[in-house]
């Protein structure tokens, strides 16, 4: 299991995500980072995320969105490469 992989395909899922127009609502990862070398499995990866609207709702269904589609990635990367040394840790927020 990867976490880097998890974390990119969370990112490429969230990035599809639709917000309305109004109220403004709008979202972005900026900075990502994880692993200690280049020929390693990282065993820790991060994303700064960041969500706002002027609609306490629809930030809540940004929020909710956003914690779906990374369950979704860790799941699927779990089923895809072997878990023979864990599963992913739980998602922190």
């Amino acid at each position: 299991m990867n976490p880097a992989f998890a974390m990119g395909n969370a990112i490429a899922k969230f990035s599809r995500i639709q917000v309305p127009a109004k109220p403004k609502t709008t979202f972005n990862i900026g900075v990502v980072a994880g692993g200690t070398s280049i020929n390693s499995i990282p065993s820790l990866v991060t994303m700064d995320v960041d969500m706002r609207s002027e609609s306490c709702a629809e930030l809540a269904k940004v929020d909710e969105a956003f914690l779906a589609i990374v369950r979704d990635a860790v799941n699927e990367e779990n089923k895809a490469r072997s878990t023979k040394e864990g599963r992913s840790p739980r998602i922190r927020s």
